[in-house]
């Protein structure tokens, strides 16, 4: 019977971590969005669209319309806090 090695817990740690990131980023960004309502009166929203123009080189093309539009319409926090759900256990 082949002996089995013991499981590398760190990965799991990471996967912990990954996932408090994103849902604390996810958290932080919804809280700036309220901070902007309470102190200007309009809601500022921040899309997954506008995150992809302003921490790249992201440039709006004439082929995936659609796409663009469907990413413009997805809250950022939304995003975060999905993928920090979606993220898996690495265990």
């Amino acid at each position: 019977m082949p002996e089995t090695l013991p499981k590398d817990k760190s990965s799991g740690y990471v996967g912990c971590v990954l996932r408090f990131i994103f849902f604390l980023s996810g958290i932080g960004v919804l809280g700036y969005e309220c901070y902007w309502w309470l102190r200007y009166g309009y809601w500022k929203g921040i899309s997954v669209l506008s995150l992809l123009k302003t921490a790249s080189d992201w440039k709006t093309s004439t082929d995936w319309i659609g796409f663009y539009k469907l990413l413009d319409h997805i809250p950022l926090f939304v995003a975060l806090i999905f993928l920090a759900f979606l993220f898996p256990d690495l265990d």
